[in-house]
């Protein structure tokens, strides 16, 4: 039955034009809406899933498909997941009325923006050390952390940062070791414009280890035996990684024998076990020793070496004060031979150079100090000693012949006597002449023979004293002078030559004489704090006592008068 009531059937087409221009303006606007999506990111929902693609729809009645290659965990995509894209193309950009989108772009995007929170709030990362580079190591950035790592489809994209070397760890580590592996980094600098970003992974450890370094601070005992990684190697020990601290492990505590070097015994990332021998809590400085987690060698030994023992060494060091013997080789017992110890007669840079490094030599001990760990050696005291003999042939008042070795304008004649060249004596400048020494010892050379008397002898000190003035004609000449100064209550003298403790004079015009300056106090007075150089010209009056036991002229002093003062 037809309805022919006029009003109905305008109500009907009322309606039916209403519809039309409500979805009309449906279209209108969801056309609106996807335009102004275009070259923007958009939130979608996979509503579809093929073996090579996900359909997205990203509202406004559009759906779109992205490649499921785009996709990290494309395997664990479903049918609900929300996804973030980047709309491509929509006005003309439909294949197959699909809009073109890229999940990809969205991934980098929503990677750079995680990023900058990383580096704004300094919280770590998740990355993946993919390859070495110059420098350092390149890093696939994955994420930041999470408790569920299935959740993070979306994760940091496709970013590659730079791990520099020297931000890999708070130790030298081996490269292989990181290779392939996820590790926590912080980052450090990031540049948008040019893509660029620098990781730290050593900040991560540095706050992990300052986490627990307090704590591990007051856990510490001396004595205690620790674990550790050995850091770095200087020329005076190593640095050891315990955690959340380092230990320095001097060299003299690596062994009880003698390390030339800690690289001899140590290698960078090497593992080792430590006894914590001191700790600072002021400075937080931790010292470590191997060589206490050993038992002393010298305590097994202290019986065998006894002072006076004679043994066989192996020389392993020379240096200007000596050599190093090592007496046993297996323990590290080791002691000095000084250069006075060499030989009894030859100089010591002479004594030095007779001997070579790994030379097998006799030494006797002359002390042997267990805590100090130090033994004094003596090669010469092995041997006989020469002037012993030669003294013991040659008493004082012999008169020997001599050749000099050496003339020396200071000190005086150094000779040798003929019959043993190895023995250096003295002639004194006082004991070339009565008068005018220092002038007539321009008279001797090298080479020159010539008489002297032994006056003094001491064979532990390794010196014999002679004259030439006490023999001889010239000695007859002065007998008479002394004993015509002798019948005189006093002399007069002057000072010619002022020293460190004594003064020469010359007494009545005839000869010099030498006096100790320790003799004199009782006639210095307050001229003792006097400059002693200012005694030079000064007036003496002195009575002659004779020669002493050594031939040698004694006088004593009676006063002194020096420029401006009175005795």
């Amino acid at each position: 039955m037809h309805d022919n009531n006029p009003s109905h059937n305008k109500k009907n087409q009322n309606n039916e034009f209403d519809i039309q221009i409500n979805e009309d303006f449906e279209e209108l606007l969801g056309e609106s809406t996807s335009s102004s999506l275009q070259g923007g990111f958009a939130n979608g929902v996979v509503v579809g899933l093929d073996k090579e693609c996900a359909t997205i729809d990203i509202g406004g009645k559009s759906e779109g498909r992205v490649l499921l290659s785009e996709f990290k965990n494309a395997s664990e995509l479903k049918i609900g997941h929300q996804v973030h894209v980047y709309v491509e193309n929509i006005d003309g950009g439909k294949v197959g009325g699909l809009t073109l989108l890229s999940r990809e772009k969205a991934m980098l995007a929503d990677g750079w923006k995680k990023i900058e929170e990383s580096f704004n709030s300094q919280s770590a990362v998740r990355g993946l050390v993919i390859g070495k580079v110059k420098g350092g190591f390149a890093v696939k950035l994955l994420g930041t952390i999470v408790e569920d790592k299935s959740s993070q489809i979306d994760e940091f994209g496709d970013l590659i940062a730079f791990l520099p070397g020297s931000q890999v760890d708070v130790r030298p580590i081996k490269e292989e070791v990181l290779l392939e592996d996820e590790i926590l980094v912080k980052i450090i600098k990031m540049d948008d414009t040019h893509g660029n970003l620098v990781v730290s992974r050593r900040a991560c450890i540095e706050e992990t280890r300052n986490e627990y370094r307090d704590e591990y601070l007051k856990s510490i005992q001396v004595g205690s035996v620790v674990k550790g990684v050995v850091k770095n190697v200087t020329d005076y020990g190593a640095f050891i990684d315990l955690g959340p601290v380092d230990g320095l492990l001097y060299i003299t505590d690596i062994s009880w024998q003698k390390v030339p070097h800690p690289s001899a015994v140590l290698d960078v990332g090497q593992e080792i076990e430590a006894m914590i021998i001191s700790y600072d809590p002021n400075t937080k400085r931790i010292s470590l020793g191997l060589k206490q987690m050993q038992k002393n060698p010298w305590y097994d030994v202290k019986d065998k070496y006894q002072v006076r023992t004679k043994h066989k060494g192996v020389v392993t060091r020379i240096v200007n004060y000596g050599v190093f013997v090592d007496i046993e080789p297996t323990l590290g017992i080791c002691g000095l031979v000084h250069s006075s110890e060499i030989s009894w007669t030859q100089k010591v840079m002479t004594a030095n150079k007779t001997i070579q490094v790994g030379d097998v030599i006799e030494v006797m001990i002359l002390e042997f100090n267990i805590e100090e760990r130090k033994i004094s050696l003596s090669k010469k005291q092995c041997e006989p000693n020469p002037w012993v003999d030669f003294i013991a042939q040659t008493p004082v008042g012999t008169i020997l012949n001599v050749v000099v070795k050496n003339v020396s304008e200071e000190f005086g004649l150094f000779v040798v006597p003929e019959q043993n060249t190895s023995l250096i004596l003295l002639v004194p400048i006082l004991e070339i002449a009565w008068k005018n020494a220092q002038e007539k010892i321009k008279n001797y050379t090298a080479d020159m023979k010539l008489k002297c008397l032994v006056l003094k002898t001491d064979a532990q000190q390794e010196k014999i004293t002679c004259s030439i003035r006490a023999i001889g004609k010239e000695r007859e000449e002065i007998n008479t002078v002394i004993e015509s100064l002798q019948k005189q209550e006093s002399v007069n003298g002057v000072v010619t030559k002022v020293r460190t403790s004594s003064l020469e004079a010359e007494v009545a015009g005839e000869f010099s004489v030498h006096i100790d300056i320790a003799n004199m106090q009782d006639i210095l007075g307050d001229t003792k704090d006097f400059d002693t150089t200012a005694m030079i010209g000064a007036n003496l009056t002195l009575k002659i006592a004779g020669f002493d036991e050594n031939n040698v002229l004694k006088v004593v002093p009676v006063s002194i008068k020096c420029s401006g003062q009175t005795s």
